[in-house]
């Protein structure tokens, strides 16, 4: 089947796919630089990792927005096949954006009390009663399970499942 821009009733087309795929990387890479912030390494300072992380997340916001867009406009596929799950799987997608929301506006709220002031002069976070970067952090990790979780449910389905939608994400053929 040649690629189009648009999804079709049963395949999600190339913008589809762009846009799902830069926004996971966007949103790993976010997990990974905001857990690197209290787990430093020795090539980059927390100060460092600060500012990746504040740097990708404000890059990815307008993405992010211009998926959500994309996917009221655009709408879904036809599922592959009927399924249990399938209203369960949608709430939980809406759960994951949820959280992302809410961790961007708690981030964005740290950022706006001058997330920096927090640093001591030698550029380590002050592990001080900061209820919201304790907030934030929280939703970050929730965020990181999910993400696992996610991966894993849709490794199964595209190893395990014939006919599965996951198979889509990754432009391959549905058996179903």
């Amino acid at each position: 089947m040649p690629m189009t821009y648009q999804d079709k009733a049963h395949h999600y087309g190339l913008t589809s796919l762009v846009l799902h795929w830069v926004n996971a990387i966007l949103i790993l890479m976010v997990c990974l630089s905001g857990r690197q912030i209290f787990n430093p390494s020795s090539t980059l300072s927390q100060s460092e990792s600060l500012a990746v992380h504040i740097n990708v997340a404000l890059f990815a916001i307008p993405l992010i927005g211009i998926r959500i867009f994309w996917r009221a406009y655009q709408g879904y596929p036809m599922p592959t096949k009927a399924s249990r799950l399938r209203k369960g799987i949608a709430l939980y997608h809406y759960f994951l954006f949820g959280l992302i929301i809410v961790s961007y506006i708690s981030g964005l709220s740290l950022a706006s009390f001058n997330l920096f002031e927090l640093l001591n002069p030698t550029g380590d976070i002050l592990n001080a009663e900061n209820q919201g970067l304790r907030s934030h952090q929280l939703v970050g990790i929730i965020i990181y399970f999910s993400l696992l979780l996610h991966i894993i449910g849709a490794s199964r389905q595209i190893l395990f499942s014939k006919g599965s939608a996951s198979k889509r994400m990754l432009s391959l053929d549905d058996d179903g």
